[in-house]
């Protein structure tokens, strides 16, 4: 935002315009510490030089949203939206306050303008995703959360936490509402499912390949068909076929942290893959399990696997990110032995620092 503000002050002279950067800077780091009385400080003396600062109007537009002073508000960041109507932050900070307001359609308006104009973060969407909800526009709430979980990072445990939750209290709605109205073949196709995977578990695959290959045949284009395929042929070794199937079963339903695990590890698990750049994006599909499933932690000790041997070996920023993740599935699973010998490797405590 700042950077624009610097573009949008090019001909002003650069004294002035040094030093109202600066002020902005300034309170724009005391708003972040929730010192709201000196960043009032600061762009009211650059409003007071230049009264039309869509910048601060903004900012000043945020601290009284915080100070619920949101008639004020209002006034604040409109008037920066009229003066520059492009700027798509300033259609998210007033979204944010309808939403304090529950000005529900206001704020998705505002929302629909924030990413239009640029502003394509995780926040536009989780916010439009609560908006939904409370809407009860469960279709528009779910590709919305969807959209959170694919922006978001990896490393924001809490927002993909919410934005997964949010998304499985819609679907398991769904779910329960056409389980009202299941088919007889579909309570049959749901059956037969359950027992490949339970067979799978037990290790009898021939007998879970033969269940799967009859429900193929009337549903081609079952996701969890092509993924229990895979865990079968990853089982029995065949690491390129389990790739095959999780990458269909991904495109079938591409919001299943477990596809995107099983075609990770089938990735750094195939001995005929040695190039670096295959082996990474292994460590993509870890990400995207662990965003639709926060908690996952064979999904952290995997990635953990990329981090160290082809995302910075034990050297620089791979050796950190891998700490990080190793620990975070001892974290969420104490008894996994894998992830221990993983942390073993670099003489580190078993426990986050």
């Amino acid at each position: 935002m700042l950077a624009a503000f610097g573009m949008v002050l090019g001909c002003a002279g650069t004294s002035l315009a040094q030093k109202v950067k600066e002020r902005l800077d300034r309170a724009s780091v005391a708003i972040g510490k929730g010192d709201f009385d000196g960043a009032e400080t600061d762009i009211n003396e650059v409003l007071k030089k230049e009264a039309n600062n869509a910048f601060a109007l903004n900012m000043r537009a945020l601290i009284n949203s915080n100070r619920k002073n949101y008639d004020q508000a209002i006034v604040d960041v409109t008037k920066a939206i009229e003066l520059y109507p492009n700027i798509s932050p300033f259609y998210f900070s007033r979204a944010g306050i309808y939403i304090k307001l529950q000005k529900w359609n206001a704020a998705i308006s505002d929302l629909d303008n924030a990413i239009k104009y640029g502003f394509n973060a995780s926040d536009c969407y989780m916010n439009r995703g609560f908006i939904n909800e409370q809407l009860n526009n469960p279709q528009a709430a779910i590709a919305d959360y969807r959209r959170t979980l694919e922006l978001s990072l990896p490393s924001d445990y809490a927002k993909n936490d919410l934005a997964k939750k949010a998304l499985d209290r819609l679907l398991s709605k769904q779910s329960k509402d056409a389980q009202a109205v299941l088919t007889p073949e579909a309570a049959k196709t749901k059956q037969s499912l359950d027992l490949a995977n339970d067979l799978i578990n037990k290790g009898d695959l021939n007998a879970a390949s033969k269940i799967l290959s009859d429900i193929f045949k009337t549903e081609p284009r079952n996701a969890t068909v092509f993924y229990l395929d895979g865990l079968i042929q990853y089982k029995q070794g065949k690491f390129p076929l389990a790739y095959i199937d999780a990458s269909a079963a991904i495109k079938l339903d591409p919001n299943v942290a477990e596809y995107y695990y099983l075609r990770g590890i089938s990735t750094l698990c195939d001995p005929e893959i040695w190039n670096i750049g295959e082996k990474r994006l292994a460590g993509k599909d870890f990400d995207m399990a662990i965003k639709l499933n926060s908690n996952y932690a064979d999904a952290f000790r995997e990635r953990s696997a990329v981090d160290f041997f082809w995302d910075g070996g034990d050297q620089g920023y791979g050796n950190q990110v891998y700490i990080r993740n190793i620990r975070r599935s001892i974290d969420l699973n104490p008894k996994d032995g894998e992830a221990y010998f993983g942390n073993y490797i670099l003489d580190k405590p078993t426990s986050f620092c």
